[in-house]
């Protein structure tokens, strides 16, 4: 009995973990699909179809420091990388939040709930 609560509380903390990186919600052949952090641009689309409007955020910059051993000396190196940050948002219906997917080097990063609602037909959730 006791293993059987055990588990039963690990499937419950790993599905609220699960349940707070994918947020986005999409009727696909006559079931659901879920769009989830680390997921990519093509995959999100394939989920929800077309985003209402896309917004291009810019390129950030990230970098790193790094050291090499050679032999019996050290040498340091600096790496840097550009990453494109675009915003996605979901009208997805009457009374309905919208959401916004956040992408970063073309992977979601973050699926936020606007205060704004929409309209028309449902088609996220």
């Amino acid at each position: 009995m006791r293993i059987l609560l055990i588990t039963a509380a690990v499937v419950a903390l790993s599905a609220a973990h699960s349940h707070a990186a994918c947020n986005l919600r999409c009727p696909n052949d006559g079931g659901s699909v879920i769009v989830c952090d680390g997921d990519g641009k093509f995959e999100t689309i394939t989920k929800c179809g077309e985003p209402d409007f896309v917004e291009d955020v810019g390129y950030i910059s990230a970098g790193r420091f790094g050291s090499i051993m050679n032999g019996p000396s050290h040498r340091g190196a600096y790496r840097e990388s550009m990453v494109k940050v675009e915003r996605w948002y979901y009208n997805c219906g009457e009374g309905r939040f919208i959401k916004e997917v956040v992408f970063k080097g073309g992977k979601v990063v973050s699926i936020e709930n606007l205060p704004d609602r929409g309209s028309g037909p449902q088609k996220c959730w």
